[in-house]
């Protein structure tokens, strides 16, 4: 499994959730309790950095997910043109049989 799909399955699972509400959670005790990152700059750049890193890995799985769904199809169309084949020269095979007994 490569780390794409790792991550876009992390990323729905409530692992992930409850780690990012944590880690805000913590962000904002330290906030008003210490004083910790007055202005949420540095929060505000963790969580940008996240999402955008989060949406890149994303967007590449995605795309690796889009090239597998079209080479199955490509199989699919191939494999469905060969069994037409078999069948169709079956049928000429069969009718003249027949006609020649």
């Amino acid at each position: 499994m490569d780390l794409e799909t790792l991550y876009a399955r992390f990323r729905r699972s409530r692992a992930f959730l409850s780690a990012l509400v944590a880690l805000v959670a913590v962000w904002l005790a330290l906030h008003f309790v210490f004083g910790v990152d007055r202005d949420f700059g540095a929060l505000n750049l963790t969580l940008s950095v996240e999402a955008t890193l989060g949406g890149a890995i994303l967007y590449i799985a995605l795309e690796r997910s889009e090239e597998l769904q079209k080479r199955q199809l490509q199989y699919i169309a191939d494999l469905s043109e060969a069994i037409r084949d078999l069948l169709l020269a079956h049928q000429k095979e069969h009718a003249s049989e027949e006609r020649n007994p």
